[in-house]
């Protein structure tokens, strides 16, 4: 493991995965983001609040950040009003990973199939 601010200067894509706690509130804010390659993208898949909006767009819109990718956000839905959504540089998708028939029949079956293995296991 590197430290985060080595990791965030020396990296061309930085890709969040993390859950949202006191620490990671904000993780990523204007002096992380100031950390960064101008040529660097942030890719947001975690929680909405790991990244400070404000501070992102303010980096996107001064080109002081490539881009950046975000599908979670502070506040969901992503209000019309945020300037992240006049950004030629951000792409905002929705967080919808298992809203497919398919995706949501693999979760079911691995819960149950977890459950029945567990009850096997106990006896």
């Amino acid at each position: 493991m590197v430290p985060l601010d080595l990791l965030l200067k020396e990296s061309d894509f930085v890709t969040l995965h993390c859950d949202l706690n006191p620490t990671s509130f904000h993780l990523i804010d204007d002096a992380a983001l100031a950390l960064m390659r101008p040529a660097a993208h942030l890719v947001n898949t975690s929680r909405g609040p790991v990244v400070d909006e404000a501070a992102l767009a303010r980096a996107l819109a001064g080109r002081r950040l490539a881009g950046a990718a975000l599908d979670v956000f502070e506040v969901e839905p992503l209000p019309g009003e945020s300037p992240l959504r006049a950004l030629d540089n951000c792409l905002l998708a929705p967080h919808n990973a298992n809203c497919g028939r398919a995706a949501r029949a693999r979760v079911h079956e691995s819960t149950i199939a977890n459950l029945l293995s567990a009850l096997r296991e106990a006896g």
